[in-house]
């Protein structure tokens, strides 16, 4: 089973890097298994409390580097074809002027 939850940055990075696997996986084999395991992430994101400009908010410590993570697996994800429309959304919204 694969642990798609948000994990916290204290947490060795080998255990941070699932939803890039995924994405990664699901590039090389098409399994829609591994989108799946990726869409339940960014839904996750998608469900994120948003400051008053839209940013994602996740941890109080750097949530820009959380959300320009994001941001940039969501281009990813939609360049494979996995939601394209609403995942480049999101990242656009998450790298635009937020001060």
């Amino acid at each position: 089973m694969c642990v798609v939850a948000l994990t916290h940055s204290s947490l060795p990075s080998r255990l941070r890097s699932g939803p890039a696997v995924r994405l990664l996986l699901y590039k090389l084999t098409r399994q829609q298994k591994y989108a799946d395991d990726f869409n339940r992430y960014m839904d996750t994101w998608l469900a994120l409390p948003k400051t008053p400009k839209g940013l994602a908010f996740y941890l109080e410590w750097g949530p820009l580097r959380y959300s320009a993570n994001t941001a940039f697996l969501a281009l990813l994800a939609a360049d494979y074809g996995i939601k394209p429309d609403k995942f480049r959304a999101f990242a656009v919204s998450q790298v635009t002027r937020h001060s």
